[in-house]
């Protein structure tokens, strides 16, 4: 087997070899990627040398999948809706998460009395805690005791 590199791989070839696999024929997975036979053949070319397999072997007029073809197609089959999902994303709802949540401010935006406001509302819904960033002169406040915080990793967090 030889060595490749996901970087080196170019991705777009998933459904192309998803759509070659299934159809076992050039053509018409060459139409239903909405690209020419010519093109279609080359791409057969470059998956053939990125997996180091034959994937398809021509028997009259079509092709059969080899058993490394055969894996490919099983695997793709539960790998192209995942990834669809993961580029399509989902919309953000702060209610639905369940995510940890943080509020960064300026030191305009805070207010004099910004940690404590972040403080009282610390939990969004009885579950997620809600974090906030200091500010500078925040966190200098909080390092002379004039609020209270705790460390979340990343610098003082406002959350009691």
């Amino acid at each position: 087997m030889h060595d490749v590199h996901l970087r080196q791989v170019d991705l777009n070839l998933l459904s192309t070899l998803y759509a070659l696999l299934e159809e076992r024929h050039v053509t018409l997975a060459a139409k239903r990627c909405f690209l020419s036979q010519p093109a279609m053949s080359r791409s057969l070319e470059r998956l053939r040398d990125t997996f180091g397999d034959e994937l398809l072997i021509r028997t009259g007029r079509i092709y059969e999948r080899t058993v490394r073809g055969e894996w490919l197609l099983r695997e793709l089959e539960n790998l192209l809706p995942r990834l669809e999902a993961l580029v399509r994303g989902q919309p953000f709802d702060p209610a639905q998460s369940r995510e940890r949540l943080r509020v960064a401010v300026t030191d305009n935006g805070s207010g004099g009395d910004g940690p404590a406001q972040i403080g009282q509302g610390s939990r969004c819904d009885g579950e997620r805690p809600l974090g906030g960033t200091a500010s500078r002169d925040q966190r200098l406040s909080i390092l002379h005791g004039m609020a209270s915080a705790t460390d979340g990793g990343t610098g003082p967090s406002l959350v009691p």
